[in-house]
């Protein structure tokens, strides 16, 4: 919040929920601001829909999209397709980063994370994706960091607490207070410890297996 607060400038693609804007139209906005002459560190937020329903809608842009032949997987091809768009995005970020930094020297790094997984249901004779009931998928997300300095490509399997997350964001911007508690690393391969009782809360959530689904495509 309190970055939020500090932040030099917004742009907002969609003030409207029910405007179906791509999230590919961020990139022209990033590219601007970024070629801004500006020294020192930067953050940059991009704050996209991604798969949030209807994940038909979020793919009319995205060629080569994934079709199933079956209507009852219909929905879940049209998810498949968000994933693949979200690929996509971050790929065209990181195009625009290396360009910076073969014009200005500048290194950058950059985090991908979901707010929430979701979970299959049956809907109008469909398979959806939502979060709209109880289940312990809700909490199972992505974290990805990719480092203009890194080298290879690491899996690391360990479980990270959303409720440490701000530490962890703060670790990798260099933010360092006075008084604060000991460095917090997402990505140092360690489960967290403590995540104030969270893990225990989701393991009491009663709620079906969900196990993936077979989509036949077209």
């Amino acid at each position: 919040m309190q970055i939020g607060l500090k932040k030099k400038s917004s742009f907002a693609s969609k003030k409207n929920a029910s405007k179906n804007i791509s999230d590919l139209s961020l990139l022209p906005v990033f590219q601007e601001k970024l070629n801004n002459n500006v020294k020192g560190k930067r953050l940059f937020v991009l704050h996209t829909i991604g798969s949030h329903p209807d994940a038909c809608r979020r793919v009319l842009d995205l060629k080569n999209s994934f079709k199933s032949r079956d209507y009852y997987f219909e929905y879940v091809a049209c998810y498949i397709s968000s994933i693949k768009k979200a690929d996509l995005f971050i790929s065209k970020v990181y195009d625009v980063l290396s360009r910076h930094k073969v014009s200005t020297g500048r290194e950058f790094s950059i985090i991908y994370v979901s707010d929430h997984g979701q979970m299959h249901s049956e809907s109008g004779g469909r398979l959806k994706l939502h979060n709209n009931a109880i289940s312990k998928f809700h909490y199972d997300v992505p974290l990805v960091k990719i480092d203009s300095q890194g080298e290879g490509r690491l899996f690391i399997e360990s479980e990270k607490s959303g409720l440490n997350f701000t530490a962890g964001i703060a670790s990798w911007l260099g933010i360092e207070a006075e008084g604060q508690l000991e460095k917090y690393d997402l990505f140092d391969g360690v489960s967290d410890q403590s995540d104030f009782g969270l893990k225990n809360r989701i393991e009491r959530i009663n709620s079906e297996p969900d196990p993936a689904v077979v989509v036949p495509l077209k």
